[in-house]
């Protein structure tokens, strides 16, 4: 269980000084003051709405909202993407009493970073990841054997971002000490960090935590590399990875074939999550 006794704040969500400039800015452009928006950052987006985080009174505080192109800072309309900080305010008329208003984002806060890869179909735009993220964690399995070219793509897109890298290599415990070493040495190159971990048999998050702590980070891998099970275990330090209580999972995980060791995809959209304790 996630801790309720914490109390957030903006900093919580990786707000620091710095963005208090370019909100003032913003607010300015389109009308107002800070104080006539709610700040809150894009935790999820979805086909036709996003989800939204802002805090009040210590508390985290989950807003909805239509999913629409907003005027960005060189005054261009963009979607928003998860990790964007944005102006909001009440849409008039919705909400009730036990209802929370819609709310409409009105600006996206400048980017520090904006993380894409390329289509599945190579033939459109390129999919966008994330935005304002600190770290990019590409999760390897090592069996079946790591892709040297997925890691080598995805170190590139956090290279050309100015994000800095980590290498999570998974499921350790399904290969030998000597394959474990040998990749740990071969795939380090380009990387800021290697970490191994194992997601079965009582996984131990305190490493990736460590790793994480303070900064926004991006999980990106193939089905089946074990990211799902990854973050519930960071939310849910202590809990048994392979407990099926609803209560201890955020993420949908599904079982790999034994055959190849290929997992199914289960989780298809883009969601931001606030690590117990972690600022960032």
């Amino acid at each position: 269980m996630t801790d309720t006794s914490a109390s957030y704040t903006l900093e919580t969500l990786g707000f620091d000084p710095s963005w208090q400039g370019s909100a003032i800015r913003a607010a300015f452009t389109i009308g107002g003051t800070l104080d006539d928006f709610t700040l809150a950052r894009v935790s999820a987006v979805h086909r036709t709405r996003c989800e939204l985080l802002t805090c009040e009174r210590g508390e985290l505080v989950k807003l909805s909202a239509p999913l629409r192109p907003v005027e960005n800072d060189y005054g261009e309309e963009e979607y928003p993407v998860v990790g964007d900080w944005v102006l909001t305010q009440p849409i008039p008329g919705t909400g009730s009493n036990s209802q929370p208003s819609e709310h409409k984002p009105l600006a996206i806060l400048p980017r520090r970073s904006y993380l894409t890869r390329p289509s599945a179909t190579r033939e459109s735009a390129d999919q966008p990841v994330a935005a304002n993220v600190d770290m990019l964690c590409i999760v390897e399995p090592c069996f079946p054997e790591p892709s040297i070219g997925r890691i080598e793509r995805y170190t590139a897109l956090a290279h050309a971002s100015g994000v800095q890298v980590a290498l999570i290599l998974t499921k350790g415990d399904l290969v030998t000490a000597e394959q474990l070493a040998g990749y740990e040495d071969s795939l380090a190159g380009g990387v800021d960090a290697v970490l191994t971990v194992c997601t079965d048999n009582g996984y131990d998050p305190a490493p990736v935590a460590e790793l994480v702590a303070g900064r926004t980070a991006a999980f990106l891998g193939r089905s089946g590399a074990g990211k799902s099970t990854l973050v519930n275990a960071l939310l849910n330090p202590g809990a048994d990875p392979r407990e099926d209580a609803a209560e201890n999972r955020v993420q949908a995980t599904s079982a790999v074939r034994d055959a190849d060791g290929k997992g199914r995809h289960t989780t298809t959209s883009r969601q931001m999550i606030v690590l117990p304790g972690v600022e960032g």
